[in-house]
């Protein structure tokens, strides 16, 4: 059988139910799989949904093709990423796979995997895309087990958060997986909930579970400002990514949210070191810097984060997608329904409400990161590395970081042109100390692309 080499991505694997993954390539990428996590030597694999309505067919044939390579199954069910994250530790787990394809449209569906409690990344999947085409598996069949993750997940969290008063909370799971866990944990942790398409339907009718596109989540904003709510929160399609409204129902920039994760931590813990990816803003660093912690800037993607932070025995990372990382009271892995906690952790010490918070942070001009399509037949990391040149020709004195698309530093501004590692756009965002610096960095960044046909709108 054709599969197409395109769905195994950098930090997944995913396509179109009935396209580019279908009930038998499911089954076939679970055998393959399963031999991958043998030759590492793993035999049992904790294996997730979410639940798009493609999900159980594709679980099902999946851990068929995982059974029929000899691994024994561990049937965790209905699911969130963080929760299979989980047992890594609550079950001592060294394989798992949840099914799921995150903030993406119901049509889609994937897999995103991990060994020895990391993430697989994309030379990983591209191992197990060659044993999809080798074809030999063995013959003798692994067992399944089904094991409930949720209840030891959620022990776990309500001995690490503790409110010091009741909140309320709107909570928007875009009828996705996360309305089976958050809404249930939140009331359990003393919080008055009100609930937005909290029910369960893989269809995702209302809006896609996308925490940062904030058009999505116009019913959520309502609710807080009519309730009278401390917080409004939304979550992805797996539950890593985390989306955060003040009780104005302004949308917290997850910038802004690390910062005040960092400066909790930071007053915690004495000199932490912090991980943030490629894109994030010279305020967050001066600000981390200036509560003690050392920063550390990393290539974008929650593999990366997680690698970097364990390297240099980071104990807080970040990323401004809303992936967040806490290793100072947990297990370093990015998990929206804690990181949603420990902002209410906070809001719940605080004798201000969290727009306050937010707005006694300092800030620079910028802009948001900004994607832009890069024209069919092009190569975006060709053009990124031309516009890179180009910059460095004409700016030597400034100073590059050049792990993760380009950014430059100008000592009163910067800028960020990334080519995506999933989606055929290039990245940008630029940031400086004056409004004028700030539309120079703009302009040079738009003409460098022009160049290669790229048309970039701030």
């Amino acid at each position: 059988m054709n599969i197409s080499r395109d769905i195994f991505r950098t930090y997944d694997i995913r396509g179109i139910y009935g396209e580019d993954l279908t009930d038998e390539i499911a089954k076939i990428i679970g055998k393959a799989s399963g031999q991958f996590f043998l030759q590492n030597n793993q035999k049992k694999v904790v294996v997730g949904m979410d639940n798009r309505i493609s999900g159980p067919a594709v679980f099902e044939s999946f851990c068929s093709g995982l059974l029929e390579s000899g691994c024994d199954v561990l049937d965790a069910g209905l699911s969130q990423s963080p929760i299979v994250y989980y047992s890594w530790y609550g079950f001592d787990a060294n394989a798992s796979v949840m099914v799921t394809a995150s903030h993406n449209p119901a049509k889609y569906n994937g897999f995103k995997m991990a060994l020895n409690k990391k993430p697989l990344t994309g030379d990983d999947y591209q191992k197990i895309y060659e044993l999809c085409n080798l074809g030999r598996f063995p013959k003798e069949p692994g067992t399944r087990e089904k094991i409930d993750l949720w209840t030891k997940y959620k022990e776990e969290i309500k001995k690490n958060i503790k409110l010091q008063k009741k909140l309320k909370v709107v909570v928007d799971c875009a009828n996705g997986a996360s309305a089976a866990f958050a809404p249930e944990l939140l009331t359990e942790l003393g919080c008055e909930v009100i609930p937005i398409y909290c029910e369960l339907d893989g269809r995702f009718p209302n809006h896609d579970p996308y925490p940062q596109k904030v058009e999505y989540y116009t019913e959520l904003i309502k609710a807080v400002k009519e309730k009278g709510a401390d917080a409004g929160l939304s979550f992805d399609g797996d539950g890593d990514r985390l989306g955060v409204y003040d009780e104005k129902g302004n949308f917290v920039e997850n910038d802004r949210l690390a910062m005040i994760f960092s400066e909790d931590i930071c007053l915690k813990n004495p000199n932490p070191k912090i991980v943030m990816n490629i894109s994030t803003s010279l305020s967050v660093i001066e600000h981390i810097e200036n509560c003690g912690g050392t920063f550390i800037l990393w290539k974008t993607g929650y593999p990366n984060i997680t690698e970097k932070m364990r390297e240099e025995n980071a104990i807080f990372g970040g990323e401004i997608s809303g992936h967040f990382f806490f290793r100072d009271r947990y297990f370093g892995y990015d998990d929206a329904l804690y990181a949603a906690f420990r902002t209410l952790e906070i809001i719940s010490n605080s004798s201000e409400p969290l727009s306050l918070l937010i707005e006694k942070l300092p800030r620079y001009f910028e802009t948001r990161e900004i994607r832009v399509q890069v024209p069919e037949g092009k190569d975006k990391f060709a053009i990124s590395n031309a516009a890179a040149e180009e910059i460095k020709n004409e700016f030597p004195e400034a100073k590059f970081y050049d792990f993760d698309g380009i950014r430059f530093d100008l000592g009163d501004g910067w800028g960020l042109i990334r080519p995506s590692n999933t989606e055929p756009v290039i990245g940008t965002r630029a940031e400086a100390k004056s409004m004028e610096k700030l539309e120079e960095i703009k302009d040079l960044i738009k003409n460098k692309l022009k160049k290669h046909e790229v048309n970039l709108s701030w």
